[in-house]
């Protein structure tokens, strides 16, 4: 288990030291890709300075083993953050740059994205096995993957409950009409 941790360590450190360095050359395209996955204007600016510097520290931190459960965590955060961002982007119909890596690769908002952001948080969970807590606490993959597994089935759950509950009248027109949807023409009229 020792050289899975190190090797889940290892190259998440590549991915994020990778990653952060290319957001921190392009402030400007960093910026841009932030408000095209949805980040409020404003807030993008600050965020794209911010963003590079955590994951440069995710990297650093996450290979270091007296500092592996703060990296880990740290990246788990922040690939449930970009996962987030970008399956709502993609549920959209967005065609956005994700910018993950900067200027180093063009790749849009698509499932193979989103399947990267899925395996690289497989891999904080197996770097954050077995790692030690601030409280000295040993950090089990089982209870790892409970406390996942249900935010996974809750975020899914919240989903498919957003996704049954259409935001736009024109729904009716396009077949698409949820099941849930509640219409008062469908409702029997009381007779006097």
């Amino acid at each position: 288990m020792q050289l899975a941790q190190f090797m889940a360590s290892a190259v998440l450190a590549l991915v994020f030291v990778f990653a952060g360095l290319g957001k921190l050359l392009d402030q400007l395209r960093t910026r841009r890709a932030l408000i095209d996955l949805g980040t409020p204007e404003p807030a993008a600016p600050l965020l794209a300075r911010i963003l590079p510097v955590a994951e440069l520290a995710t990297g650093i931190l996450v290979l270091v083993p007296s500092t592996r459960w703060f990296g880990g965590t740290l990246s788990l955060s922040l690939l449930a953050a970009f996962l987030t961002a970008m399956a709502n982007a993609y549920r959209n119909g967005a065609t956005a740059d994700c910018n993950c890596f900067g200027r180093a690769t063009r790749s849009g908002v698509g499932v193979a994205a989103l399947i990267r952001n899925v395996f690289l948080m497989t891999l904080s969970l197996v770097a954050l096995s077995g790692s030690t807590t601030p409280f000295g606490w040993r950090t089990g993959l089982p209870v790892i993957l409970a406390v996942v597994s249900s935010i996974a089935a809750f975020l899914l759950i919240r989903q498919r409950i957003n996704a049954d509950t259409p935001d736009t009248p024109d729904t009716v027109t396009r077949g698409t009409e949820s099941p849930f949807r509640w219409i008062p023409e469908e409702l029997p009229r009381a007779e006097n």
